[in-house]
């Protein structure tokens, strides 16, 4: 595996026609901060015990916007097993999805140096509760569509995950099943189908000081179209982080990261919409804040850049 692949992965993306879908998932902008959001085989793959906190507020402005807030914990064991568990909450308009996850990852090493190959399991819990009485809606018939209340909906997922110092792929689906997710652009309740993520990143020095990182991210789901993220980003020092993040024909992002402690690392984004919600909201804005419990030393010896 070379670190030449992902121009030609943005290559076959970029020559897809992309369209934004009805969210049926969280996605953030900062994705490469929260990858066992959607490939467990990513869990425990830092190699020491990592925690990550994310607020998202969606189209600022707007009447029902999505929020959503994630939290997780992963780590490594004696062994080659890997674990991970994961909470979500996003509230859109009259519904509200709280999401329990548990991933657990099995790591072989490859016979190149510092590359390895991890496969991930996850099984998870959510409650998916609407309630039309909520917020305003054009259309006058919503408040009388019947309520779903804390509905209880099992999930399991799988992926694959490759990873050098420098260069990571992963690619999973984060749930088989079939499961009812709220439309904001129908109003109305729909069915998600199997979705496949693909992901994946590197980085170059461009000097002694600066590191560039260009990433990945896309979603495809069956007789769709892609819906894709790219980023490219400056890390000056392995301390600042700066960059852009495009959703292919939707919005941009910009990206800020300060290390400000060995140990813990705090980021924020702001996306602007550029498709029919500009110019009636505010943006995005994203924070999270991720601590990693390692000493000074082990940050020194084993930097770790995704």
């Amino acid at each position: 595996m070379k670190n030449s692949f992902l121009p030609i992965l943005l290559g076959l993306v970029l020559f897809k026609s992309c369209s934004l879908q009805a969210q049926q998932e969280p996605q953030f902008a900062q994705y490469t901060y929260n990858t066992m959001t959607v490939n467990p085989a990513y869990a425990g793959s830092k190699e020491y015990l990592s925690a990550l906190g994310m607020h998202r507020s969606q189209w600022v402005g707007v009447n029902g916007a999505p929020t959503t807030q994630f939290v997780s914990l992963h780590g490594p064991t004696e062994s080659t097993v890997g674990w991970g568990i994961g909470i979500s909450n996003e509230a859109l308009g009259p519904v509200n999805n709280l999401v329990f996850d548990a991933n657990f990852s099995h790591t072989v090493p490859l016979h190149y140096k510092n590359k390895k190959l991890s496969f991930g399991l996850r099984a998870g819990a959510r409650v998916f509760d609407v309630d039309f009485s909520k917020g305003l809606s054009e259309n006058e018939d919503i408040a009388f569509q019947t309520n779903i209340r804390n509905k209880f909906l099992g999930s399991i997922g799988a992926g694959v995950y490759y990873r050098s110092e420098k260069t990571y792929v992963g690619l999973s689906v984060p749930n088989f099943f079939s499961q009812e997710y709220y439309d904001p652009l129908e109003q109305e309740i729909d069915v998600a189908r199997l979705h496949f993520f693909l992901i994946g990143g590197t980085v170059f020095e461009l000097n002694k000081e600066v590191l560039m990182k260009p990433s990945i991210f896309a979603k495809w789901e069956p007789n769709d179209d892609w819906v894709a993220d790219i980023a490219l980003s400056a890390l000056f020092k392995e301390t600042l982080n700066v960059g852009l993040a495009y959703r292919l024909g939707d919005s941009i992002a910009a990206l800020l990261g300060v290390q400000v402690a060995p140990s813990i690392h705090v980021g924020y984004s702001y996306n602007l919409n550029n498709k029919e919600l500009k110019g009636y909201n505010f943006g995005t804005h994203e924070i999270l804040i991720r601590y990693d419990f390692m000493n000074g030393k082990e940050r020194l010896n084993a930097p770790r850049f995704f």
